[in-house]
């Protein structure tokens, strides 16, 4: 959510945290180094901030399945076809999508959807949702 941050004026910082670092290295299929921890998120929201790489890969897929192999932004209306097969209820995924549209342009990015994905999922687990992310 540097992204977010940047635009309500914050400076980027000169090194990724490494939670996004890992992530970005998972997404665009290069090796998470094992000595890199996952973050930790307060309370038993996530139990971790870093999604997994298969997660990932598997989150990539959907978003293909979704938007096509060559889109690079999930319509509102096609995420929610996809967010809404969890069985949360409306008040969860509106929640969810609030804190994963980074942007907030009405569209989700990749990286978006696999944050979208993985509340969702943690959710679906028992997880509290986090107010905001880190």
């Amino acid at each position: 959510h540097l992204v977010g941050r940047r635009l309500g004026g914050a400076e980027i910082p000169q090194e990724l945290p490494a939670t996004l670092l890992a992530a970005a290295r998972a997404v665009a299929g290069l090796p998470v180094p094992d000595a890199m921890p996952p973050a930790q998120a307060p309370g038993d929201a996530l139990g971790s901030w870093v999604i997994p790489p298969d997660r990932l890969r598997e989150y990539g897929s959907i978003f293909e399945g979704a938007a096509g192999a060559d889109a690079e932004l999930l319509s509102a209306a096609e995420a929610r076809t996809v967010l809404e097969r969890s069985g949360l209820d409306h008040a969860d995924l509106a929640h969810i999508w609030g804190l994963a549209d980074a942007n907030a342009d009405g569209r989700l990015s990749r990286p978006e959807f696999a944050c979208a994905m993985h509340l969702t999922s943690a959710r679906r687990a028992g997880g509290t949702l986090p107010p905001a992310l880190p």
